[in-house]
Formats: structure tokens, C-alpha cells, sequence
């Protein structure tokens, strides 16, 4: 495994995905984090709702560029009220994670949800608290059995495009389900995802 997770890793640098020497961060035990308070005050050009405002005001800050994997470990989500955080997510087992730096008048935040791993969801709001978009980050099982292994992984940048990288591994096998030495294959997909300035996230074809 530790070979598939060196892969993985030349498979970052070989796309570019680091910015500026800035070394990408994934999710630490001691990932220190700051929460930017939000006002009426911000981007006056549509206040913000009070409830919602108190909402984000909870959410730390994320640091961008950011990338996380399949097994990444989330650390330090905000504690927030059911009460308060439902009228503001889709769904019952979603929670907000970190807020997304943006220049525009949307928030974007990263929500999170568990399933086989845990999922990453982008959502996009209005200054209202309505959901303007959101676009879950992983699609596929992430893990594997002889002969096979995926793992999916993704980037969001400063200049809000979010590149997911797919990378899947085969081997052929023996009559025992060994893999065989030299048969070792890796398909890497790899696409992006932008946030634009109205705040819809789009595919990008």
C-alpha cells in the first residue's frame, strides 16, 4: 500500500497542484484553524441574514489551497446547534466543516457527511442562507481487494477550481488471488470543478 501512496503523491505534484511553494495541507490532529467574523458590514452590497450570519460565525476559516483524500481525517468541525445548522443543510447526517474564502456575494462552505468514507460537499449559499449549489466531491468506493484499488482526491484552489483526481489500480491473479509482480496497472482521471461568480458550481468539460 505504501507504494500506491507514493503514487498518489507524485500524482499531486505532477499536476500542478501545488501553489507557490505552499506546501498543500491535509487534514491533522493539530490542524490550527481561525474563524474570520462575519458582519452585516461584509460585502454591504446584500447584508447577510442574522441566523445565517451566526451560523458562519461558527465556521472556521479554510486555508487555501487545501487538498484532502479518501481516509483523510477531519479534525475540529464546529460544534453547532441541530436546530440552528438544519435550516442550513440538506441533509440530517451533514455538517459543516470549514468555510471557503470567497470574494463575491456567496459563502461557500464545505459541508461533510458520512458514508462508506466521509464525503465532502461544496455548497454555495446567498447571503439569505439559500443553497445556491452543491456538489458532493466523492463518487466511487474508495479502498480495494486483490487485484484492485481506487482512491480519489481533491484540490481546492485559491482561485476556487476544485480538481478531483481518480486514480484506480489492477493487477492480474493467480489461481491463489496473489497479485502478480509486473501486472500492476494505474488509470488517473483527473477534472475540475469551479465555483463561479454567481456561485453555481459547474463541471468544467
Amino acid at each position: 500500500m505504501n507504494k500506491k501512496l507514493l503514487i498518489i503523491i507524485c500524482i499531486g505534484l505532477l499536476t500542478g497542484c501545488q501553489n507557490n511553494n505552499k506546501q498543500q495541507k491535509e487534514e491533522t490532529p493539530d490542524e490550527s484553524s481561525t474563524t474570520t467574523e462575519l458582519t452585516d458590514e461584509t460585502n454591504t452590497e446584500t447584508p447577510l441574514d442574522p441566523e445565517f450570519t451566526s451560523y458562519l460565525n461558527k465556521i472556521p476559516d479554510l486555508e487555501l489551497p487545501y487538498s484532502t483524500a479518501c481516509f483523510s481525517d477531519y479534525k475540529n468541525s464546529p460544534e453547532i446547534d441541530k436546530e440552528l445548522k438544519m435550516k442550513f443543510l440538506e441533509g440530517e447526517w451533514e455538517w459543516p466543516h470549514r468555510r471557503i474564502p470567497t470574494n463575491s456575494e456567496f459563502i461557500a462552505v464545505m459541508n461533510l457527511a458520512p458514508a462508506d468514507v466521509v464525503l465532502p460537499i461544496i455548497k454555495t449559499y446567498k447571503k439569505s442562507g439559500e443553497i445556491i449549489s452543491s456538489q458532493q466531491m466523492f463518487f466511487d468506493y474508495c479502498g480495494g481487494e486483490p487485484g484492485y484499488y481506487h482512491s480519489e482526491h481533491i484540490i481546492i484552489k485559491p482561485n476556487l477550481v476544485i480538481t478531483h483526481i481518480d486514480s484506480t489500480w489492477t493487477h492480474q491473479l493467480d489461481s491463489l488471488e496473489n497479485e502478480i509482480e509486473g501486472t500492476e496497472k494505474l488509470e488517473v482521471k483527473n477534472f475540475d470543478y469551479r465555483i463561479l461568480a454567481d456561485g453555481k458550481i459547474v463541471k468544467v468539460e
